[in-house]
């Protein structure tokens, strides 16, 4: 797949939340993801981005 660009938000998580940061993507309903740093929560957000546009292609494909 090639490189998709989605715009996000990203927000520090409190100790209560499990701390971290997390990252959501408001154009794709429902696809987030987390990290114990900005870098890590922005690269297993690009995963969430892949998986979340594979799962809406199947879905859209289906006979």
């Amino acid at each position: 797949m090639s490189n998709l660009e989605y715009p996000f938000s990203i927000r520090h998580l409190t100790d209560e939340e499990g701390g971290g940061y997390f990252i959501e993507f408001p154009d794709l309903p429902s696809c987030c993801s987390d990290g114990d740093n900005i870098a890590e929560a922005v690269e297993n957000g690009q995963n969430a981005v892949r998986c979340w546009v594979d799962v809406a292609n199947a879905n859209f494909l289906q006979p």
